[in-house]
């Protein structure tokens, strides 16, 4: 690993490190690849995996191009989120409730996990001394990784090195034996312990639950959706003025709070909109927009055409 250094991009600490994995259709074959940690000043950590080689793409570069990719595929949905409020159920008589069945469930669960740790109790305080070794090992055969070097799928170390590498090897998997050796000898109850705890974690945040009649939310949501779609639809066909883009976020500030007027007249149904002068650039947008709107010659249920002015 490289010494940790401020990331030029955003609030973290980066560490260039080198990680091994193991080839999933060759048993043995290592593969070396570059890795870049990620510790932000929230107390977060991710780690970012990578092909291209520090010489052509710096660690900055790597960890900014990754987060750069989430508002070119996701911007959309979250400005949907944030603009038509799709993620809001909607609904008469909302409450939270306890979800008694799971509450039953995880009492029981609970109970049955207690059971099977008091019937595996010395199994299961072997296991932990055995682990505690097991750990101890494992920090001794990371020193001798760093240590070597990988070529052609195969791993380089002094002789010496190797000799200890080796025997540090063989012990944990004695060490890793010994623990399903324990697990086998009352395999039933140690599967059984697995299971029950696999459940519990699975239903533990699931305590309560949200009581609504749903028919309202079903309908806002169709509502909701249909618009976000129309919103999306006059971005992509209306407001790309040479190869401008306009998010719907904007569009919302900027457009749907314009004052305007509409009505019926001639067989054509007039849409009049009071320009905002402190937005020239955006009613310049607005206008070649109705331009686009007005061609494609739009009708309500009554057969009156749609025309869209900006006065």
């Amino acid at each position: 690993m490289s010494s940790e250094r401020r990331y030029a991009y955003g609030d973290a600490h980066l560490v260039d490190c080198v990680i091994e994995l193991e080839d999933s259709h060759e048993k043995g074959y290592i593969f070396e690849t570059r890795a870049v940690r990620v510790h932000w000043d929230n107390q977060r950590t991710c780690v970012l995996v990578t092909s291209l080689s520090a010489d052509v793409f710096s660690s900055d570069n790597v960890v900014k191009s990754y987060f750069d990719r989430w508002p070119m595929q996701e911007l959309n949905f979250r400005n949907m989120k944030s603009q038509v409020n799709i993620h809001r159920i909607v609904g008469y008589g909302k409450r939270t409730v306890d979800n008694t069945s799971v509450l039953m469930k995880i009492e029981q669960l609970r109970s049955q996990i207690h059971g099977l740790e008091n019937a595996l109790e010395e199994p299961l305080r072997q296991i932990r001394e055995l682990e505690d070794t097991l750990q101890a090992r494992i920090r001794e055969e990371t020193m001798y990784r760093e240590k070597s070097r990988v070529v052609n799928g195969e791993r380089r170390l002094s002789e010496k090195d190797m000799h200890v590498f080796r025997g540090i090897r063989r012990e944990i998997n004695s060490l890793r034996r010994r623990m399903r050796n324990i697990r086998k000898s009352d395999a039933k109850l140690f599967t059984s312990l697995k299971r029950k705890k696999t459940e519990l974690a699975r239903i533990i945040d699931k305590k309560k639950i949200c009581r609504l009649d749903v028919e309202l939310d079903q309908i806002m949501t169709c509502s909701k959706i249909s618009f976000a779609n129309m919103c999306a639809y006059l971005l992509a066909e209306c407001f790309c003025l040479k190869g401008e883009k306009m998010t719907l976020q904007r569009l919302s500030e900027t457009i749907f709070d314009l004052r305007g007027q509409m009505w019926t007249e001639g067989g054509q149904r007039y849409v009049r909109i009071v320009r905002n002068p402190k937005q020239g650039d955006m009613m310049r947008k607005l206008k070649h927009a109705f331009d686009v709107l007005n061609n494609m010659e739009i009708n309500d249920l009554q057969e009156h055409r749609y025309h869209f002015q900006l006065v």
